[in-house]
């Protein structure tokens, strides 16, 4: 079994897939069309340079540079060398450095190239669409002429199409990323000995006024020999030290998540009161919880009957009769108890009616539709207009003051909306793809400015879910709202499990189950059982027990948050293997693998759902020693045994369980 560090081959196979960036600017795979002729690359006319900088140890940037000396258009093209990881990445941007507006550019891909291999299979998800399909892993052979297209929905990147893709030939593969967290699109097309692989904006038909800058996806490009189980683990690695947000420079750890709603929608009936009450008893209680977190309605959201809905976005200001002191004094209770305070804010989307009087509608972007008579009507909904810079400078101020005089350590943002429709309304026919791409580079700056000035911020991502998980997004961000569907349903959080491992590694999941005892799903999803807590393992998890709960749950929840914690250290650091296929049955079983090289220990989990009829199940766990004995603990029931790894090798780990229940072992060498 090959080991998951980074290879002599790795390596050579990236600078083989890679090899343009080395040779010259017109060889670069980025392609577009110019005032009607196409071109690849930096053409030799624009009087291309290359450039080198070494960021620190392990990254070189690439600087390839050249204008157009007839209309002015500036191309540089940076791209990024790793030299820990078989890894190259890279982004291209188009600047008007003339005094006329530009001539049309169009078809602009952030890459368009051939890759060599055999027997090519595409590996493909489905991305959060919002039902049981989400994070559905489909795999496509690439044969001679056979071709896919991949695209989102309505403007956000991750919307029922993943911007992930894995390609497995034979004994190497090849791993790719559009990194554009709006509308991308993405061509695969089946070659004789190899494929093709083009990705871009999808909309893109524009000229450049004299200073605008249009830049393209930041493409990545990873390439691992192997079976497509080590690729996984070789970008898991990859992102756990390159793109994992960093605070002060340290990496996130496993984060335990608690909060208390008032009782209301969402968070509209929190109020300064209960909020820090419910810190208090939950410490006097004993639980050992990381963050506290206040979720949509904290800002004034009533209607003309005084009915708070959280929806009503558009004035980003405490709500002075529920917090008359602002967020501060929460934000203070927390940093007094070293506790981080998470808020929950959607600048983007404004309801019409809660936009503030004295602020200018020019800041919005308005959408038309008919009704059901034909007649035109105005969205009530509107876009904030990020592509102003005069609107995200407002908005970053406004955000960056409330998030320091509240003492806010994690930044939220929502994004409850498909804004593609309101950029195209907006721009002219020969101006397509502008507004989404000032507005996508807007939002990535804002994200940057916030923690530029925060040291301390880290911020979690969240469109209607998971609707907006990207890698630029990501590397400024973790999804701890992946989905908003199945927060209740185990059997589907485990399937959307094994993608999330694979892919985008940090997240979080609730302790909740929403089954009762014949296995249907009720109404509810804020019951804390066994069976919830096992499902719920990942990096990140909110624990649904009430700090005024006075059932054996909460000490319950106590004992399983502390052996969570262990388990998600090694979901963090570990190497991944999933150890039966995946099923969205209730009926089938879940069982995966975390284990770290370096220590030779490690966790493996096994879970029964809620109708299965199997009781027991052996499955065949990764990269033990015959030669070694291996002790085996599960602290939830006290349970230990001593397996060698020649036995485990040969005839595998058994787990024997009840419906609705599972297991965590932890294991190590004796």
């Amino acid at each position: 079994m090959l080991s998951n560090k980074t290879s002599l081959k790795d390596m050579q196979l990236i600078r083989t897939a890679a090899r343009d960036f080395v040779l010259a600017p017109d060889k670069i795979p980025v392609t577009f069309k110019y005032g009607g002729k196409d071109y690849m690359g930096i053409p030799a006319s624009y009087n291309p340079t290359a450039g080198k900088k070494i960021i620190n140890a392990n990254i070189t940037e690439m600087i390839f540079e050249g204008t157009d000396p007839e209309t002015g258009l500036n191309i540089r093209v940076e791209c990024y060398e790793y030299k820990d990881f078989p890894v190259y990445e890279w982004t291209a941007y188009f600047k008007n450095t003339g005094k006329q507006n530009t001539p049309i550019i169009e078809d602009l891909y952030g890459l368009n190239a051939f890759f060599p291999g055999e027997n090519v299979y595409l590996h493909e998800n489905s991305g959060d669409p919002g039902h049981d399909d989400g994070f559905k892993t489909a795999i496509h052979e690439l044969s001679d002429g056979s071709t896919y297209t991949f695209a989102p929905v309505g403007g956000r990147g991750n919307d029922g199409a993943s911007p992930f893709y894995k390609l497995t030939c034979g004994d190497f593969g090849y791993i790719f990323s559009v990194g554009w967290p709006a509308q991308w699109q993405s061509f695969f097309k089946g070659k004789k000995d190899g494929f093709t692989f083009a990705a871009k904006q999808q909309h893109t038909r524009f000229y450049l006024m004299p200073g605008e800058v249009f830049r393209t996806p930041r493409m990545t490009l990873m390439a691992f020999e192997g079976d497509g189980t080590r690729g996984t683990n070789i970008w898991r690695r990859w992102y756990m030290a390159h793109v994992l947000p960093r605070t002060r420079g340290d990496k996130l750890g496993p984060k335990s998540i608690t909060h208390v709603t008032g009782g209301g929608e969402e968070f509209t009936l929190a109020d300064e009161k209960n909020q820090l009450e419910g810190i208090n008893e939950y410490l006097r209680r004993g639980l050992n919880f990381d963050i506290w977190w206040i979720d949509a309605g904290w800002y004034p959201c009533k209607d003309e009957n005084g009915v708070k809905s959280w929806p009503r976005t558009g004035t980003w200001m405490p709500d002075p009769e529920k917090f008359p002191n602002g967020l501060g004094p929460v934000g203070k209770c927390c940093d007094d108890n070293d506790i981080q305070l998470l808020v929950w804010f959607e600048p983007e989307r404004v309801m019409l009616d809660y936009w503030p009087k004295d602020m200018p509608e020019k800041y919005l972007l308005k959408r038309k539709y008919k009704d059901a008579e034909g007649k035109e009507q105005t969205d009530a909904t509107a876009l904030l207009d990020m592509a102003n810079p005069e609107v995200a400078a407002w908005i970053t101020t406004l955000v960056g003051k409330l998030i320091k005089d509240s003492r806010i350590k994690i930044y939220r943002q929502d994004f409850n909306m498909q804004p593609l429709e309101w950029w195209l309304q907006n721009e002219a026919e020969d101006r397509r793809g502008t507004k989404e791409n000032f507005h996508t580079q807007a939002y990535l700056k804002y994200w940057d400015d916030l923690l530029t000035e925060n040291p301390d911020l880290w911020i979690d991502t969240c469109a209607s879910g998971g609707r907006r998980n990207d890698l630029e997004t990501l590397r400024r961000s973790v999804p701890l709202q992946y989905t908003d569907h199945a927060i209740g349903d185990p059997v589907i959080k485990t399937s959307f499990n094994y993608t999330m491992f694979q892919w985008t590694p940090y997240f979080r999941n609730h302790t909740s189950s929403a089954y009762d005892e014949q296995g249907n799903l009720t109404g509810g999803i804020w019951q804390i059982s066994h069976y919830a807590y096992q499902a719920a393992m990942c990096p990140s998890i909110t624990c649904m027990v009430s700090p005024y709960d006075t059932s054996p749950l909460f000490d319950y929840a106590k004992k399983m948050n502390d052996i969570w914690r262990g388990a998600a250290q090694y979901m963090i650091d570990g190497d991944y293997y999933p150890l039966l296929p995946c099923s969205k049955s209730k009926k089938g079983w879940y069982s995966v693998q975390f284990h770290s090289d370096e220590s030779g220990s490690g966790i493996i989990q096994g879970i029964r759902h809620i109708q299965s009829d199997e009781e027991a199940q052996t499955v065949m766990p990764k990269c033990f020693d015959d030669m070694k004995v291996y002790i085996f603990t599960n602290p939830e029931f006290g349970k230990e045994l001593e397996i060698t790894g020649k036995e485990i090798n040969q005839k595998g780990f058994e787990f024997t369980l009840g419906k609705a229940s599972g297991e965590v072992w932890f294991y190590r060498v004796k």
